[in-house]
């Protein structure tokens, strides 16, 4: 076998592995984005993600910022609120994230076929 035929067929192969872990890691950010559109709750990071101590927290900072406090139906009101733009936001990076693993598996598919194609014809022979 040539040295050159040798280079290309290593250098397909390679193509190939990398091709295979962009396929990979793709594969598990368009479900991981199928999961945050789905279940928004479930994938919010914990320090982002609004509990009673903060809805406490809303109603402290109320009433201790010079003024008089707010009544507690408008607190909860705004926390509520902060709550569903948290999870709209959520969802939106889920979309993001399910684009992008779609597009990383569309694109690693063509390309590892090709070289896949090109390693096994080396390999064969003329």
């Amino acid at each position: 076998m040539e040295k050159r035929v040798l280079i290309a067929e290593i250098y397909a192969y390679a193509v190939c592995l990398i091709t295979a872990c962009v396929f990979i890691y793709g594969a598990t950010t368009g479900v991981y984005g199928i999961v945050q559109v789905s279940w928004p709750q479930r994938t919010l990071q914990i320090d982002r993600w609004p509990s009673y101590d903060y809805l406490q927290f809303w109603q402290m900072a109320s009433g201790s910022i010079g003024g008089p406090a707010l009544p507690e139906s408008r607190v909860k009101s705004m926390w509520e609120e902060h709550t569903r733009t948290l999870i709209m936001q959520e969802r939106n990076r889920g979309f993001e994230d399910t684009v992008k693993g779609a597009l990383m598996i569309a694109l690693a598919v063509p390309l590892f076929v090709f070289h896949w194609k090109k390693a096994t014809q080396f390999r064969s022979g003329p």
